[in-house]
């Protein structure tokens, strides 16, 4: 069995099949280590001066829905939530209430579903017209958030979904916005491949961001506001995006670093103390796994680690065995270690 080692992808090829070991860096916009757009070094400043055009406008409409929402059901008309911002930061986001108050006080931390019981009726229009992110404008002048960006997801998910979707964390590169590429093209989270279909373009836009681009993104999701229909206002400004299926198997669960370890370390000690039939037999049960890894969608990280930990344990079963049987007729090999 060969392995080798990229030294960019860091790529380890079992009989020709590809397991990708991400690095996952919040300072690249993906798993390749590509740069930002130079836009983001100056973006800020965009952000701060529409920011406050934008909300001089909106302050008395924020005004107005934050006292139908305390009206209308009990608890306060600003919703503090914290989230995970830029290079990891955590930050409390302000929204309009649009759910009864303590609505995750029975079931803890959830995403949002659709028809969900715990929207009040007055929140359902909201989310419908987006009008409950207006008070993320104070976010914007504050520094923490950008108009257009990656979603900024709670503390709660980034790492759960850093374990489940390779290169995850990288869209942490960039300020979080309050809408972007990826929310006018992509429904709301639902499950891993959902997210993994809005990371695809979240690192697209952070490579490919320009002024003119997020002009368009805005003037995009002011015409949402009107219920232009969604197809139009995409074809109009240019920013519908299609995601390919390899696009999404790139995303696909990184192997964890100290089970990666251990397979590199298991089969350097396998080269000077198992036969050519155990090698055999460790190579075979890795291809099965990795074959899982890159082609059935079902199988998340858990499932995947498990199969490495089963090829693990197989291959120590089988070396502790031979190793027994040789003990017996004199022969000594060298201990594998993990």
């Amino acid at each position: 069995m060969v392995v080798m080692h990229g030294k960019n992808k860091q790529e380890e090829r079992v009989n020709r099949i590809i397991i990708r070991n991400h690095p996952e860096s919040t300072t690249s916009c993906d798993s390749n280590s590509s740069p930002c757009s130079k836009y983001f070094s100056w973006k800020s400043i965009v952000d701060w001066i529409l920011g406050v055009v934008l909300l001089v406008f909106s302050l008395p409409a924020i005004g107005v829905l934050m006292a139908i929402v305390r009206l209308t059901s009990s608890g306060p008309g600003l919703f503090r939530q914290v989230r995970t911002g830029k290079d990891g930061k955590s930050f409390t986001m302000y929204k309009i209430r649009t759910m009864t108050k303590n609505a995750e006080e029975q079931t803890g931390p959830i995403w949002a579903r659709i028809k969900d019981s715990r929207v009040t009726p007055v929140g359902r229009f909201l989310r419908k017209l987006h009008l409950d992110e207006l008070p993320q404008l104070f976010n914007v002048l504050k520094g923490e958030m950008s108009l257009v960006g990656p979603r900024p997801e709670r503390p709660e998910f980034v790492d759960m979904l850093a374990e489940q979707i390779s290169g995850y964390k990288n869209r942490l590169a960039a300020k979080p916005g309050i809408t972007g590429l990826a929310q006018l093209n992509l429904p709301p989270d639902s499950d891993l491949n959902s997210v993994r279909r809005k990371l695809v373009l979240d690192l697209q836009y952070l490579r490919q961001g320009t002024l003119f681009l997020d002009i368009r993104i805005i003037l995009c999701t002011g015409l949402r506001i009107f219920k232009l229909s969604e197809g139009i206002s995409l074809r109009f400004f240019g920013l519908g995006r299609s995601i390919s299926q390899e696009q999404l198997e790139y995303h696909m669960p990184p192997l964890g670093e100290s089970t990666g370890k251990r397979l590199l370390k298991l089969h350097a000690a396998h080269d000077s103390s198992i036969e050519d039939e155990y090698s055999l037999a460790f190579s075979m049960k890795v291809v099965e796994f990795v074959k899982h890894l890159l082609h059935d969608e079902e199988i998340e990280g858990p499932e995947i680690n498990r199969y490495i930990e089963d090829a693990i344990q197989g291959f120590h079963d089988s070396a502790l065995q031979h190793s027994q049987s040789n003990s017996e007729v004199g022969i000594h090999p060298d201990p594998v270690s993990e």
